[in-house]
């Protein structure tokens, strides 16, 4: 998905287990073709991670706390990932814990501008996002 992503890639990361070096790859690719590149991250770690391997990208502190599950319930679900290419195609994953090989991983995904699933994350991320850059525009 971030490979065919040509204008912008907007990815927030809710774990770092999923910075993998195909990832890290898919978007140094999308950089060398000229995408935008934004990625959010909770964790001060994890964006200085994130910018040694992509120092072109624009990374920034998500504030979406909740990102996470919550301290009080840790065995609920949270966001493994969500990223949006060109404003048109949406995935959206959550991590629950499961017992033994870690947590199991399901997502969502939507494509197309009008998209009723990419037209509500693009608004809410254009909202939440508008000191950043309005992934929007």
């Amino acid at each position: 998905m971030i490979r065919r992503g040509s204008e912008e890639i907007f990815l927030i990361i809710g774990s770092d287990m999923m910075l993998t070096d195909d990832l890290y790859e898919s978007l140094q690719e999308a950089v060398a073709a000229g995408a935008d590149v934004l990625i959010g991250a909770l964790e001060r770690e994890t964006r200085n991670e994130i910018r040694d391997h992509i120092p072109e990208a624009e990374v920034f502190e998500t504030g979406l706390e909740w990102l996470r599950s919550p301290e009080e319930s840790p065995d609920e679900a949270s966001i493994g990932v969500l990223v949006m290419t060109d404003r048109s195609e949406l995935l959206v994953s959550s991590r629950t814990p499961s017992e033994g090989n870690g947590p199991s991983e399901r997502a969502i995904y939507g494509r197309g501008f009008s998209n009723g699933l990419v037209v509500i994350a693009r608004r809410l991320l254009s909202y939440g996002l508008q000191d950043i850059q309005d992934p929007a525009k």
